[in-house]
């Protein structure tokens, strides 16, 4: 009796040893699609407008492109700033260009990986997890795009599970989250729609734990302060033009059937 439950347990073990190697292939085979998946035909097209308005943004120098980008007023100007450290490491060749968003989207699968960990996914959850953004349509073409939003998305999920850590750690709530403070600094200054992601987090610690919400609201006290050079570098561009309307004003407004159409 005593040798048979041995064999079992051997057995268990044998099983759990070839499962875990088997999850681990499976893993390595998503991460493969994932970066096949945004690898092919990445100069396949030209750089079409907001791809070369980048380019043009990069070409200023430091001071012009501060005011050149907040003259625009849509985007924040980190991406910008990173790209013309990269043209001037590389050229503006189309497959250095596209090369950035790509290597930011790769990229991203080191904070995914890390949240998908922090939050005790299961194999399973985290390759289902994995194999969906892999395949996401929408994330592949934004890969492609000399643009923000491969790097808002590493942001985002850097912050995420910063944030989650920030929620699981013993005595967080006495602590100050530098860490998550920069990652959310750095995610604003990429893109706008990183304020969502802070609000998310400050009425989920308003609901869930008001313990942590004090160190938070620091953090995002501290993100406003920073933030505020750009903004009034926006307003007075915002002033001197002629405000949103270079943006959006070529835009029809809709119509019912426009509507009904959209949400179809």
């Amino acid at each position: 009796m005593t040798e048979a439950n041995s064999l079992s347990a051997d057995d268990t073990q044998s099983v759990e040893g070839t499962f875990s190697r088997s999850s681990l292939i499976l893993t390595a085979l998503l991460v493969v699609l994932y970066i096949a998946a945004r690898v092919w035909r990445l100069n396949a097209s030209c750089l079409w407008f907001d791809e070369i308005f980048g380019v043009h943004a990069a070409r200023h120098t430091w001071g012009g492109l501060w005011s050149f980008v907040a003259a625009d007023l849509i985007h924040p100007p980190l991406f910008y700033a990173l790209l013309k450290i990269w043209v001037a490491a590389g050229g503006e060749s189309l497959e250095w260009l596209r090369l950035f968003p790509l290597l930011a989207a790769i990229a991203c699968l080191v904070p995914f990986l890390l949240l998908a960990r922090e939050l005790r996914l299961g194999v399973f959850a985290t390759n289902l997890a994995l194999l969906l953004l892999a395949v996401n349509g929408y994330l592949i073409k934004y890969a492609q795009e000399v643009r923000m939003y491969s790097l808002l998305l590493f942001f985002t999920l850097g912050s995420l599970w910063l944030f989650v850590r920030f929620l699981s750690a013993a005595g967080a709530a006495r602590k100050f989250p530098h860490a998550l403070t920069v990652c959310n600094l750095l995610l604003v200054y990429t893109h706008y729609y990183g304020w969502l992601v802070l609000g998310a987090q400050a009425a989920f610690l308003l609901f869930k734990d008001r313990r942590r919400l004090k160190p938070f609201l620091t953090g995002a006290a501290a993100l406003v302060v920073c933030f505020a050079p750009w903004v009034y570098a926006c307003v007075a561009a915002a002033g001197e033009g002629g405000g949103l309307a270079q943006n959006i004003g070529w835009i029809n407004r809709p119509t019912p059937s426009a509507l009904l159409q959209f949400y179809a």
